[in-house]
């Protein structure tokens, strides 16, 4: 093996190795229709999430209320989840905390530390 392969060679190895980490990612829920959509996502912690008011007189708040956008119509709002667990969140206008997202105006946030996506579940690394 000629002394320009092996380093090559070797550094493919490690790379193979020790995957790097993902970059964060934006999710997009849009506000419409009296629904969050989606309303249950599944994200990696580092995420963000940017929910988009495209109709009508709402906001977004956590349902322990440590966080919330302005109410009102058009509106933006974008927050970063960082540690692995459940959010749950709702709009203050139309719905409460605790609600079903299945039936009401309320969202649900899986998040989950790095490499415990599925695609990682089966040893796909």
């Amino acid at each position: 093996m000629s002394r320009i392969s092996r380093p090559i060679l070797t550094a493919v190895a490690i790379s193979c190795a020790c995957p790097l980490p993902l970059p964060a990612v934006t999710h997009e829920v849009t506000v419409v229709n009296f629904r969050f959509s989606p309303n249950d996502l599944t994200i990696e912690a580092g995420d963000t999430v940017r929910w988009t008011n495209a109709e009508g007189f709402h906001d977004v708040t956590a349902d322990d209320f440590s966080w919330a956008s302005e109410t009102g119509f058009g509106w933006v709002y974008e927050r970063a989840f960082n540690a692995a667990g459940e959010v749950l969140y709702h709009c203050t206008v139309h719905s409460g905390p605790g609600q079903p997202i299945q039936t009401s105006m309320n969202g649900r946030i899986t998040v989950e530390a790095p490499g415990e996506s599925p695609l990682f579940a089966d040893g796909f690394e």
